[in-house]
């Protein structure tokens, strides 16, 4: 395999990356919309729900640290597809 060709493999890589990224916030979103529309209602939370609650609002917030991260200019995008289009 030719070296261009490792490259562009890369870049189709870092794309699927991206596509996989942009499918996990999309869950997110319909996950707090859903929040939203049960705390319009006010539905009580037991002390196991509001617990529970917070562990994954902390789990989303990593998620979105980390996806923030791949996505600044020293993340995945630097790494390959920069190299490949724009040298």
């Amino acid at each position: 395999m030719r070296p261009r060709d490792n490259q562009t493999q890369a870049a189709k890589d870092v794309i699927a990356s991206y596509d996989t990224l942009e499918k996990l916030l999309e869950r997110i979103h319909f996950f707090l919309d859903r929040l939203n529309c049960y705390t319009r209602i006010n539905i009580r939370l037991t002390t196991m729900m509001a617990e529970l609650l917070g562990k994954i609002m902390a789990e989303v917030l990593i998620i979105l640290a980390l996806s923030t991260k791949a996505m600044k200019p020293k993340g995945l995008m630097s790494k390959w597809v920069y190299p490949i289009y724009f040298s």
